[in-house]
């Protein structure tokens, strides 16, 4: 519609243009001055009517896309900051889930330690209970038993030394006598052969020396006690010699049971060894679970860490963007003040145009007046300084189009810049969402992995308790078998267990100081892994204020643009308001009837367009009135 009524206007100057070059003669120019006049001054209006209206439906349209761009920035805003709550809870989610593994897994390694110590136990109280159960049951007997075998082997050896000193006694007097009989009774040897000499022989051999007799007995005492002292010698060799033997058997039923007390003791020994490198290989595999979640963990932390840098970024270009937009509105209102100052221009140099056109057709009445008073009379002097008042005339309304033309031009490079401005805005915004979306598909993507590592870890989880459970199993199974074959290992274990306790208990405290070494380091990486969650929490609260406050801001100054909207539009309508109260909006609508048909193939604009337009035409209707009454005292 504004470049219809622009269109009109133009070609209406270029109509009188060409008249005044074909040169109306003053007759035909005091004609149609009035009409003229009238023309131009509604022609005038309705360029200006046009132009205001394309300004009022520039603002609006750059008020709107403010608002749909404010709109679209606010929905990111919100939309970012429900990413970041989802992954504040996702990090919280496996947060927590890795305080209930580790809970998990210390329970586990305190139930195994628990089994351990209650198999432990189980095996002490079965080996007790074994000894005590065979030390009450032999106990009286086996003690009675011994006492009489003790007895019974004492009396054997006292009846073996005299029995082999009365075989010694019987032996020693047998040889004296034979010794004695063979000394005493020599003559029995010779005696047949000689039957002389037996009578001699007799009575010589009768009558012996009494000193031999003497040294024969004294010779058979010495020689008695030298073979009760041999005897004596060799039965308490022989005794020694088998005393000796039985020592030797004894020694070596001792040799051969602690030979398969050792054997037993290796092979308890081996068992609790490998039971040991089970436990051990267990927790490893637990611990190397542990960090593998330690792991997740430290990597799901730096991807929400890099998630927050991303997003302060996309904060910040979001914020350069809108002080961008903010530049560009500044320099759009400007732009706009100065269509204001070039508009109050030309509505100046209409007035001056106006005027001079009122002082042409005043002077050219009174030369009418006078010429019709006058006939006779030559032509006043003052007629020649009409040429002069009309190539001043033709010099304003050049310099209206030239006006006009420019500001056209400037429009057009502002509309121009405007869009350029806009498309840049859309494209980096559609940029930016696009950056967005493929930042939420690589959360997902990572919320996927997590939840996948998730589920695998439940699964080892799961498949640790069924280990655990079939270890359990197992262990009951050992257990009754230890109660079943605890008669034969449970005696041979009692000398060689104490050292071996003492041995492994000396282990044990080492290993158990290793282990709270272990568990104060533990503690301590716990204890610095939760003061850089604490510190990181702080940090993320720190931001979250400040993009709180930058919120509150933008509130407040949406809510401030806001009111002075409303205060705009109740200025707008107590203006109508006045308008209609004084008549004139009947006028101006009056006035628009016939403009309205050309407006039938166009779209209506809103409420808010429209009323504002009402407004710019009666800010016309009303300043072209005050130039009437401006220039009827002139008149």
């Amino acid at each position: 519609m504004a470049r219809s009524w622009r269109e009109c206007g133009a070609r209406s100057v270029r109509d009188c243009g060409a008249k005044r070059e074909t040169g109306y003669t003053a007759r035909s120019w005091r004609e149609c001055g009035g009409e003229e006049r009238e023309r131009l001054r509604g022609e005038e209006r309705d360029r200006i009517y046009g132009e205001e209206l394309e300004r009022v439906r520039g603002e609006e349209l750059e008020r709107l896309r403010g608002e749909e761009r404010e709109g679209a920035l606010h929905g990111e805003r919100e939309e970012r900051e429900r990413e970041l709550c989802r992954l504040g809870s996702l990090l919280r989610e496996m947060e927590r889930r890795e305080e209930q593994l580790q809970q998990e897994l210390g329970q586990c390694r305190s139930e195994a330690a628990s089994h351990a110590q209650l198999v432990q136990q189980m095996r002490r109280y079965v080996g007790t209970r074994a000894r005590e159960e065979e030390e009450e049951e032999e106990g009286p007997d086996r003690d009675s038993l011994l006492a009489r075998v003790q007895v019974l082997d004492k009396e054997n050896s006292r009846l073996r030394a005299e029995s082999e000193l009365q075989c010694l006694r019987l032996s020693s007097l047998s040889h004296i006598l034979t010794t004695q009989e063979a000394i005493i009774n020599p003559p029995a040897a010779t005696g047949g052969g000689d039957g002389d000499g037996d009578g001699d022989g007799d009575g010589r051999r009768a009558l012996p020396p009494p000193p031999p007799l003497l040294l024969l007995s004294r010779w058979r005492e010495k020689v008695y006690a030298l073979l009760v002292q041999l005897g004596c010698q060799e039965a308490r060799q022989r005794e020694e010699a088998r005393e000796r033997q039985s020592e030797l058997l004894e020694l070596q039923q001792d040799l051969r049971k602690n030979e398969g007390q050792v054997k037993l003791l290796e092979l308890g020994l081996s068992d609790r060894t490998a039971e040991l490198k089970l436990q051990t290989i267990r927790a490893q595999g637990l611990q190397e679970d542990l960090d593998a979640l330690k792991a997740a963990a430290q990597e799901a932390q730096e991807r929400a860490a890099l998630a927050e840098a991303a997003v302060h970024r996309l904060q910040e270009t979001v914020s350069r963007r809108w002080r961008e937009v903010t530049d560009g509105e500044g320099k759009v209102v400007g732009a706009m003040e100065s269509l204001g100052r070039l508009s109050e221009r030309i509505r100046f140099a209409t007035r001056r145009v106006d005027l001079v056109r009122g002082l042409v057709l005043r002077r050219d009445a009174l030369h009418r007046l006078a010429l019709q008073e006058q006939p006779t009379i030559a032509p006043s002097p003052d007629v020649p300084a009409r040429p002069d008042l009309q190539a001043e005339l033709s010099h304003l309304q050049a310099e209206r189009d030239l006006l006009s033309s420019q500001m056209q031009r400037d429009a057009l490079l502002l509309q121009e810049k405007i869009s350029l401005a806009t498309h840049r805005a859309e494209e980096a915004c559609a940029e930016q969402l696009r950056r967005l979306r493929s930042l939420a598909e690589e959360r997902g993507e990572l919320h996927e992995e997590t939840q996948a590592r998730l589920q695998q870890t439940q699964h080892e989880l799961q498949q640790a308790q069924h280990e655990l459970e079939a270890a359990r199993t197992q262990q009951q199974q050992q257990l009754e078998q230890l109660q079943q074959e605890r008669g034969a290992k449970d005696q041979a274990v009692r000398a060689v267990e104490r050292d071996l306790h003492a041995r492994y208990a000396e282990q044990l405290s080492g290993l158990e100081q290793s282990l709270n070494q272990a568990r104060r380091e533990h503690g301590k990486a716990v204890v610095a892994l939760r003061q850089g969650e604490r510190e990181w929490s702080r940090e993320r609260e720190r931001a979250r204020e400040l993009a709180q406050a930058r919120d509150r801001h933008h509130h407040v100054q949406l809510q401030q643009l806001q009111s002075h909207l409303q205060q705009l539009q109740v200025d707008g309508s107590l203006m109508k308001a006045t308008l209609r109260q004084e008549g004139l909006l009947q006028q101006y609508k009056a006035r628009r009837v016939g403009g309205q048909q050309l407006e039938k193939g166009q779209r209506h604009a809103g409420s808010l367009s429209s009323v504002l337009k009402d407004l710019k035409a009666l800010s016309v209707e009303a300043l072209a009135e005050e130039a009437k009454q401006g220039g009827r005292p002139d008149g």
